[in-house]
């Protein structure tokens, strides 16, 4: 999956619009608990791996996401 795509997929899962989100996108106005288990999911699905709830928060980017996806 490139960044573009898991931008995508992640605009998705979080019921956003199409190019709301981008690389340098702050997090905070979008993470509560509902986006956090999405952003589980979307992990789950698309990437087979399992992240917690605290990693997820630890992210302020959608870039720091991406680069938490492709740790695993």
């Amino acid at each position: 999956m490139t960044k573009e795509e898991f931008i995508e997929e992640l605009e998705t899962y979080l019921e956003l619009e199409e190019g709301e989100l981008k690389e340098e996108t702050e997090l905070e106005s979008y993470l509560d608990s509902t986006a956090t288990i999405n952003i589980i999911a979307l992990f789950d699905s698309e990437f087979d791996i399992s992240v917690k709830a605290s990693a997820i928060r630890e992210c302020t980017t959608v870039e720091n996401l991406w680069s938490l996806a492709n740790k695993k």
